[in-house]
């Protein structure tokens, strides 16, 4: 690989990653309920981002769309998440035990064991009992709202970021949500046309651009007490599409020309 096909992925992914571990690590999460659901929460999106690195990098670029969608929805809870804290926090934490419960007990009776040699089960099994009273054991969404509405909601509140909150939702979870299922409209417009051992595109920006986008978003809508240093990754990158869309209008009018 040469230095200058190297620069064009490697190096926005390695930035962003570092601007995230460099943010969690300085930023001094206390025990509270809510600080510890967002250190789970940016734990868990700092590996997602690595891992959509490696299969980007390796040329399994569609592949990574299913990983995409899981960080949108991950940045729509927690924006939605942030906007009422002291309540939202206990009612997710509600909702996780509530479904762990469910999923202990559905073991349990499928391995014959016993639910009261499990730690902490009385405790789980309180708040799903509490879960299921206060909000009728709604299953599906703990927010008791879509996605999309709870992006309207965050989008209401006026906050300035790089893109509307609805708009990455129809960018990422409903266009690109065809990529992250086995459907058969999936299968014919994309494996049809790749090779087994396909040659690696190194200025394929598609996912490294949606990764860009939800960490701005991440930065400055979500959790901007967390991540407080400032960072000229996200200009640099705006800069070098634009530099890059100019090159491409430059050569197709010298071609028509």
């Amino acid at each position: 690989m040469s230095k200058k096909e190297k620069i064009v992925n490697y190096y926005y992914y390695d930035e962003i990653i570092n601007y995230l571990e460099k943010s969690y690590n300085d930023y001094n999460f206390d025990n509270s309920l809510r600080e510890t659901y967002i250190k789970e929460f940016l734990t868990k999106y700092i590996r997602i981002v690595k891992s959509i690195k490696l299969l980007d990098l390796n040329g399994f670029h569609h592949e990574c769309d299913i990983l995409i969608r899981s960080l949108d929805e991950m940045i729509i809870d927690l924006g939605y998440l942030e906007l009422n804290p002291d309540d939202n926090y206990i009612r997710y934490d509600l909702f996780v035990n509530y479904q762990l419960y469910d999923l202990i007990k559905e073991k349990c009776e499928f391995e014959n064991t016993d639910i009261n040699s499990y730690q902490d089960i009385a405790d789980i099994k309180s708040k799903h009992d509490q879960y299921e009273k206060q909000y009728n054991g709604k299953r599906s969404r703990w927010s008791g709202i879509s996605y999309y509405n709870q992006a309207e909601e965050i989008d209401n509140i006026g906050l300035k970021g790089t893109m509307k909150f609805t708009d990455m939702f129809r960018l990422i979870y409903r266009l690109n949500c065809l990529n992250s299922h086995n459907s058969g409209i999936v299968l014919d417009k994309v494996y049809k046309n790749l090779e087994i051992n396909e040659k690696i595109d190194y200025m394929y920006l598609h996912n490294i651009n949606y990764i860009v986008l939800l960490t701005s978003l991440l930065k400055d809508v979500c959790l901007p007490q967390v991540f407080t240093k400032t960072t000229t990754i996200f200009k640099q990158f705006d800069n070098f599409l634009g530099f890059l869309n100019l090159l491409k209008k430059l050569s197709s009018e010298i071609e028509e020309n």
